[in-house]
C-alpha cells in the first residue's frame, strides 16, 4: 500500500504528484487482506514445510502488519508498510 499519486495531462505530461491521506479504516482493510493471504502459511502442515529462514520471515512480516496500529496516524502506518516476503 502506498499513498503516492500522479496526475497526467494532455500528451502524458505530469500535472501534479504527491501523497494522498488515508484513514485507519483503509489501513485495517489492507492489513487484514495481507494477513489473510499469509494465513495458510501458518497452518502447521504448511508452516513445517518452510525453511527456518522462511518461518522467521513470515512471522516477522505478520507481526509487522499487526504492529501498524501502533503508528501515530494512518498515513505514517502506510509509509512504514512492511515488505512482503518475495516467496509469498
Amino acid at each position: 500500500m502506498n499513498r503516492n499519486y500522479i496526475e497526467y495531462g494532455d500528451g502524458g505530461v505530469i500535472t501534479a504528484q504527491g501523497k494522498y491521506d488515508v484513514t485507519w479504516f483503509e489501513v485495517r482493510r489492507e492489513r487484514d487482506y495481507d494477513l489473510s493471504i499469509t494465513d495458510m502459511w501458518m497452518l502447521i502442515d504448511k508452516y513445517n514445510t518452510l525453511t527456518t529462514e522462511q518461518q522467521t520471515e513470515i512471522s516477522n512480516y505478520r507481526q509487522a502488519l499487526r504492529d501498524l496500529g501502533s503508528q501515530p496516524d494512518a498515513n505514517t502506518a502506510v509509509d512504514n508498510w512492511p515488505t512482503k516476503p518475495t516467496w509469498v
